[in-house]
């Protein structure tokens, strides 16, 4: 490229040269600059789909969370099956359903098995929660016992008292009461009432 015009030839010798490396050269430029810009031109119109995507999958969560309309969550499963929007609707759902055990389980089990852990980790949660006001405490522990979740500690060993409670076994439901008590936050609103709780198994 450093000798692409030969300074030391006349005006007409350099355009030939010109023309000469345009047409040797000339179409893989052009190809170039139109990949380039196809490229750039597919990644913005990628991010502005993606992007308007998970608007309409958040109108419809939204719209679902006002009005539980079962066509809603539907539109959601069917069209939007890898938004976190159609775990949360369903997360909704199973709260809605709370009367009946079956369905209720069995939406949380399905949302137990999402790919967002935070969203899996919840369902789990709460389907331990069901299974233990049900008094289904042997399917509550196997949940409970698999989810290594850091942030679910104390929420775990609080939900494992309840068991051993349940189960009128009063000392290792209040040590695990007060395991719940070293792991919940500050801000934990479950706090006040298990001191409570351990007040009560002294």
């Amino acid at each position: 490229m450093k000798n692409f015009i030969g300074v030391h030839k006349t005006e007409e010798e350099q355009e030939d040269q010109i023309k000469n490396w345009w047409k040797e050269n000339g179409i893989q430029i052009i190809g170039g600059v139109v990949i380039g810009i196809a490229g750039i031109w597919g990644w913005d119109y990628y991010q502005n789909h993606t992007y308007a995507q998970s608007i309409e999958a958040r109108d419809l969560y939204l719209d679902f969370s006002v009005n539980n309309n079962s066509s809603t969550l539907q539109n959601l499963s069917e069209n939007f099956s890898d938004s976190s929007y159609q775990d949360e609707a369903r997360l909704l759902l199973a709260k809605n359903q709370i009367k009946n055990f079956d369905e209720s389980r069995n939406t949380l089990l399905s949302v137990s098995n999402s790919s967002n852990k935070y969203l899996a980790n919840l369902a789990k949660i709460r389907l331990a929660k069901l299974y233990i006001n049900n008094d289904n405490l042997s399917e509550a522990e196997t949940i409970l016992n698999n989810l290594n979740d850091e942030s679910y500690k104390g929420l775990k060993f609080y939900m494992q008292a309840q068991i051993s409670e349940k189960k009128n076994d009063l000392s290792s439901a209040k040590n695990l009461y007060e395991e719940s008590l070293k792991n919940l936050s500050e801000e934990s609103g479950l706090k006040n009432l298990i001191r409570l709780k351990v007040a009560d198994l002294n």
